[in-house]
């Protein structure tokens, strides 16, 4: 696990901190974010991270909380903390954005491109589909 230092930094640094990394994910593109990403964060951080977007994405599935834990390797008080916090409107748009970015959502959008194309509603080109996706 990484170290966190117990300093505290002034609230305007955090801001500042914070803008940053906004900026950051809103001003490159997926490679250079990729780079960037890659380049930033340890093996373990970014398995950390990784575990968070999975969890949120399972607790969203109702998937039971014994077996998010064993799928996960994490503690299952670990998962009942999320889905409290899941429950109490923590995550709201984390969890919009792993449902709108999962499996079964591009296959769902790819099905209504389809779906679509077969009725002649002009929309994204087949090939732009599939690399969205």
């Amino acid at each position: 696990m990484p170290h966190l230092s117990k300093k505290q930094i002034p609230p305007k640094v955090k801001g500042d901190l914070e803008k940053q990394i906004i900026t950051l994910l809103s001003s490159t593109g997926t490679r250079e974010r990729n780079l960037i990403f890659n380049e930033l964060f340890t093996d373990t951080e970014k398995i950390v991270f990784a575990k968070r977007l999975a969890l949120i994405s399972l607790i969203n599935q109702d998937l039971p909380t014994h077996e998010i834990s064993e799928q996960l390797g994490i503690s299952t008080s670990t998962v009942s903390r999320f889905e409290l916090l899941i429950h109490y409107k923590k995550y709201t748009n984390t969890s919009k954005w792993v449902k709108r970015n999962s499996l079964e959502s591009r296959v769902n959008q790819l099905i209504g491109f389809v779906i679509a194309s077969a009725f002649g509603k002009r929309g994204k080109s087949f090939s732009k589909m599939i690399k969205d996706l």
